[in-house]
């Protein structure tokens, strides 16, 4: 192949690669939260997983902040009666749960995607992601939304 065609074909990947529409993490601001239940390394690990997911499925979407939703929330979630988080963990076969907030906004873009069901120029706040794992385990995304 000669340097010209090597040139074309490099060229036309990276138009290629710039038209797919993939979500944007590249300028999130993680918010430090502190906690007695989790150490910032597992905090640091579910938002890992929720920014790689949202950079692969969240199309047009840019992430802005994520955190952790704090241990009073956590608390509730375990050891409220009458909370819908109560058995998270059971209702996904796992040992422990972490609920991250985030905020993240939709480009106009996002009006010719017909998968999009959000409404497009707007920015999301308070989205809950719901993160799962077996005691010591990789965290599982296994929901989002508000709640």
């Amino acid at each position: 192949m000669t340097v010209k065609r090597i040139s074309a074909l490099f060229i036309c990947i990276v138009l290629i690669l710039s038209l797919c529409a993939c979500g944007d993490v590249s300028r999130v601001q993680v918010i430090d939260v502190p906690s007695q239940l989790y150490t910032q390394e597992d905090i640091r690990a579910a938002i890992e997983v929720i920014k790689s997911d949202f950079a692969q499925d969240w199309d047009h979407c840019s992430l802005l902040s994520i955190q952790y939703a704090g241990d009073e929330l956590m608390t509730e979630c375990y050891t409220d009666d009458t909370n819908e988080f109560e058995s998270l963990p059971e209702m996904y076969d796992a040992d422990e749960a972490i609920i991250l907030y985030s905020a993240f906004y939709v480009s106009p873009a996002a009006e010719y995607d017909v998968e999009n069901t959000l409404a497009v120029d707007t920015t999301y706040e308070y989205w809950k992601w719901i993160l799962v794992r077996d005691k010591g385990g990789t965290w599982r995304h296994v929901d989002h939304g508000y709640g």
